[in-house]
């Protein structure tokens, strides 16, 4: 890695961005971050001591975001590694999602990767040189009750890599891609004890996010094309393998027991 280069991770303000951010830097490894959070931009700011910048930026704002991103490569040039790290979701049923929340949903956690993808990889291509993260979930992988727009969103992000892998690799690019697969990581995504939220006595199966950033990166340097980061993860993937049905009734268990998937009236 061309040390007049930098790290870039969207979605930097918290959760998995913001370790990943964290451990960077501790290797000494300029970080750029890109959030809608700016206290929590500023928070870690104040943590890195010199070695992390940021820009605030609405990812559901596609014009923004092209904005923010020609902002960036004139200010700081083409980084080593761009990790789209962004998320959200709902959980929410079918019935109850409004449309709105459906397509920011689809915004950032799918089309926003794209709009990244499209940009950096022409310009790391011109330069012969550089890796494109795309953050997916054991939810692109597994269905789930009650988080239909998640799970679409993170189908998309699987499908959408592994056909762009192979693209690369048949145009010989020297641009490299990865896939992330998490499965249950402590963030406060999973809303942990909350009504519709991960329940606290499953809570000894999930990854810390230290562990989890710490085995992006190992991941990252040994080259990896796809990260399955948490062990819980890996044991969803073999149980979808070995019975589809157990996988989706183990999911049922994590994170959509209490949705009420009905029709409100």
């Amino acid at each position: 890695m061309s040390e007049s280069r930098f790290v870039g991770v969207t979605g930097a303000a918290s959760g998995i961005g913001r370790e990943l951010a964290r451990q960077f830097v501790s290797q000494g490894l300029p970080v750029v971050g890109l959030d809608v959070d700016p206290d929590g931009l500023v928070s870690l700011e104040k943590e890195c001591a010199g070695l992390f910048s940021f820009f605030t930026c609405d990812l559901t704002r596609k014009s923004e975001l092209k904005e923010t991103l020609n902002r960036l490569r004139q200010e700081r040039g083409v980084p080593s590694i761009w990790i789209n790290n962004a998320g959200i979701a709902d959980i929410k049923g079918m019935t109850e999602i409004t449309e709105e929340e459906l397509e920011q949903t689809m915004q950032v956690n799918f089309f926003a990767l794209v709009t990244c993808v499209r940009f950096w990889l022409e310009h790391m291509e011109q330069i012969g040189d550089g890796s494109i993260v795309n953050m997916g979930s054991i939810a692109g992988h597994v269905s789930s009750p009650g988080l239909t727009a998640y799970v679409s969103s993170k189908f998309a992000v699987t499908g959408f890599t592994e056909s762009l892998q192979a693209e690369l690799e048949l145009g010989q690019s020297p641009v490299k891609l990865v896939l992330v697969s998490p499965g249950f990581v402590e963030t406060k995504m999973m809303r942990v004890g909350q009504m519709n939220g991960f329940p606290k006595e499953l809570l000894f199966l999930a990854t810390k996010v230290e562990d989890c950033a710490r085995r992006i990166i190992a991941g990252l340097a040994a080259g990896e094309k796809e990260i399955f980061p948490t062990a819980n993860g890996k044991a969803m993937m073999a149980m979808q393998r070995l019975s589809p049905n157990l996988a989706r009734r183990f999911s049922k268990l994590t994170v959509g027991r209490k949705v009420d998937l009905r029709k409100k009236t």
